[in-house]
């Protein structure tokens, strides 16, 4: 049934290929694609996982993606003029930030990861678990006794992620259209030591957020500037494997700082385990047909917009965010898929229409860009966003992770930084 899985799923990334224009960050493109790479991976871990792929699983998985794919369609085919904010044309301008504006942006940059430096020193103290791992002792600290990082420190940390973000921006744009490359370091040195205070977080998600920013961005940026004529998709797909590599090296070396890299015999097994135990987790889940149990509507899903109606007097009891955990070959796991949660919340017919509307609103975001009058700043919304896409087959990150507060203000980050930083100075041709 995993060979069944994975020539069904190799079909349906034919067909839409071929159904989008051959759009290689087409969302039901990408998220096929990443369902593939878990599935060829679980079909290289069977016998040590000792699982057979049940019809319920098979059928969850391609409805889901059927249902993105209907969205994609409804998107390409309504026109939605209406906007909520006007921003400038991006042009064809090469941009060169004030000199003293960028340096500015690197000091506090600096000055966040300090902060936070001290901040995990105190979690570390307060902690009441022991272990040689400094960062392992506050991640244990965060979840068994509810330790934070302070409110003011959390909001540099997302302001210093908007400064890295627009850095790279700014570098890949006059790189991708006009061949300049940066000679200024501050902007490499920028985006490393964010990248270094991403991983005093604890987790690694921040980390993997950031590289897939990069990578959708050139695509987004290397598709503008051969206007959308999809050219060029081989050496896109040469450029995707090797940010893929680079960052699975990186994603097994960062796990050491918590400790999480060592419950693996090897690097391999460390990486078969985040790209493929979700399908073996959702095919245990959906055996136990536990999906019944859910304490309350979107107790699994809805957590940024609980979250967010407590803050108004709401009576809505707080769940645990992480998933329970189960055997998987000889390491546990508790990442199913974005899809468990739907289901388990929401049923197939939830999984369907949240399917859908996630296809229509990322196919819209997409289809803005392709507009020939459009500004820089969707292409960053669009590459900054784009991760909940390519982690489906893995975990749910759309209403963990996007659907919150945070990314309200990240929003306004971006639009106060992109004023900012983004001067234009015309291209003179010869």
């Amino acid at each position: 049934m995993i060979i069944f899985l994975l020539v069904l799923l190799s079909f349906t990334l034919g067909l839409f290929y071929i159904v989008f224009e051959r759009e290689l960050i087409s969302p039901s493109f990408v998220a096929c694609a990443m369902f593939i790479i878990s599935t060829f991976v679980l079909l290289l871990y069977r016998d040590d996982w000792q699982v057979n792929i049940r019809l319920d699983t098979i059928v969850v998985i391609f409805v889901g993606l059927l249902g993105m794919a209907i969205g994609e369609l409804i998107a390409r085919k309504v026109e939605i003029k209406k906007t909520f904010f006007m921003l400038k044309d991006e042009g064809d301008f090469e941009i060169k930030p004030n000199s003293m504006l960028v340096f500015a942006g690197f000091l506090f940059v600096i000055v966040t990861t300090i902060l936070y430096y001290r901040e995990i020193l105190v979690l570390s103290k307060l902690s009441s678990s022991s272990s040689l791992f400094f960062l392992k002792t506050v991640r244990e600290g965060k979840m068994n006794e509810g330790l934070e990082i302070s409110y003011i420190v959390q909001h540099m940390f997302s302001i210093s992620e908007v400064i890295s973000c627009i850095y790279i921006y700014i570098v890949l744009k006059n790189y991708v259209f006009f061949g300049k490359k940066e000679k200024n370091p501050i902007y490499l040195i920028t985006v490393i030591v964010y990248s270094i205070c991403t991983l005093m977080t604890t987790g690694r998600a921040r980390l993997l957020n950031h590289i897939i920013y990069i990578v959708i961005l050139y695509f987004v940026l290397y598709s503008k500037k051969r206007m959308w004529k999809n050219v060029g998709n081989i050496k896109m797909v040469f450029v995707s494997l090797i940010s893929a590599c680079s960052f699975l090296g990186l994603f097994y070396l960062a796990g050491f700082l918590t400790g999480k890299s060592l419950n693996y015999n090897n690097f391999f097994d460390n990486i078969a385990n985040y790209l493929g135990s979700s399908i073996y987790a959702l095919n245990d889940f959906l055996q136990r047909k536990s999906f019944m149990t859910s304490e309350y509507f979107g107790s699994n899903t809805l957590f940024g917009i609980f979250a967010f109606m407590r803050k108004f007097g709401f009576t809505i009891p707080e769940t645990s965010v992480p998933l329970e955990y189960i055997q998987c070959g000889y390491v546990v796991t508790n990442i199913y898929t974005a899809f468990r949660r739907y289901v388990q919340d929401f049923g197939m017919y939830g999984l369907i229409i949240i399917q859908i509307a996630i296809g229509f609103v990322y196919t819209k975001l997409l289809l803005k860009n392709k507009k020939g009058k459009c500004s820089g700043v969707w292409t960053i919304f669009l590459a900054y966003f784009y991760f909940p896409i390519v982690m489906m087959s893995i975990e749910e990150r759309f209403f963990m992770d996007v659907l919150l507060v945070r990314s309200v203000y990240s929003i306004v980050y971006f639009l106060i930084a992109y004023k900012l930083f983004i001067k234009k100075i015309p291209q003179i041709k010869m």
